[in-house]
Parts: C-alpha cells; structure tokens; sequence
C-alpha cells in the first residue's frame, strides 16, 4: 500500500485556492461596472435599458373577478347566514357533547333552518350545506349526505 505525498488538507486548500481564482475571473469579468461603484461607494442605478427589462406583475386571475370590497356588506341575508352559521355550528358540537343520535341533529338543523326562511340567496345556501357537512363529519357525525341537508332547506323553506 503506498501512500499519496498530499494530505486532504493539502487539497482543498488547493481547491479553494482555484476557486478564488475562478470566482474573482467572473466578477472582475462580468461585474466590473458593479464592482467600481461597490468600491467608490456608490449605490447601485438602475439604466434605462434595465428598467425596460423590469417584469410588470399581472395577476392572471384579474380577468375572472372582482377584487375583493373589504368593507362590510350591509345585506340583510349575508348578516342572517352569518347568525345561521354560529349556531348551527354551536347546534352541532353540543349535540355531540350531549351524545344525541344522527337523525335528532338533523331534526335540530332542519327546526334551526326553519327560523331562517328569508334565506333565499342560493349561494348562501349552498355555502350554509357545505359548513353542515362538514361540521357533521368533524364532529362524528358521518352519514349525513349532501341530498339530505338539501331536503332540510326543502322541509325548512317550504
């Protein structure tokens, strides 16, 4: 077995000898103008020609809607489907707290949809049968189907 004359100190000291080298031929190549000013202590401008190069940020869903109006909606439905929406969440997890069977919390979401029937905005509606399915299922309740909350608002609104 014969061993090498260098050490792997001996080695990487000489790779990163290379690189210095390397790396000072790039800047002092294609970052010279850079380099000046970095040294005089200039802050770096920007040309005309760079500022052509600039990329304007689009966003590509502009065309398909609306931006969003953070104000308050003033709306009578979108105020009572909030309210809805506390409660039936609050009907739910207490239902669970309390051990009731599947059909009694239905029973209980068609009575509380009941109290509602000005609620006709289909988008809220549609919006309120998503969040009580959803509810049902985090809170173990996992046979309702999407037909059934649909039959409730029928029950409910008549």
């Amino acid at each position: 077995m014969t061993l090498l004359p260098y050490s792997f100190k001996d080695i990487l000291l000489s790779l990163a000898v290379l690189l210095v080298i390397y790396y000072g031929y790039i800047i002092l190549r294609y970052y010279r103008k850079e380099l000046n000013d970095f040294i005089k202590g200039k802050a770096p401008e920007q040309g005309a020609d760079e500022l052509e190069n600039d990329v304007a940020v689009i966003d590509p869903f502009e065309r398909y809607h609306e931006p969003v109006n953070l104000e308050p909606i003033a709306d009578d439905n979108y105020l009572l489907a909030e309210e809805l929406i506390l409660r039936i969440k609050e009907l739910i997890s207490e239902s669970r707290d309390r051990q009731l069977a599947e059909p009694e919390v239905m029973s209980s979401v068609r009575d509380l949809l009941v109290e509602y029937p000005t609620l006709k905005d289909e988008i809220l509606r549609a919006g309120i049968t998503e969040l009580i399915l959803s509810e049902m299922k985090i809170h173990g309740f996992i046979s309702a189907s999407r037909s059934e909350v649909d039959g409730l608002w029928k029950m409910a609104l008549g």
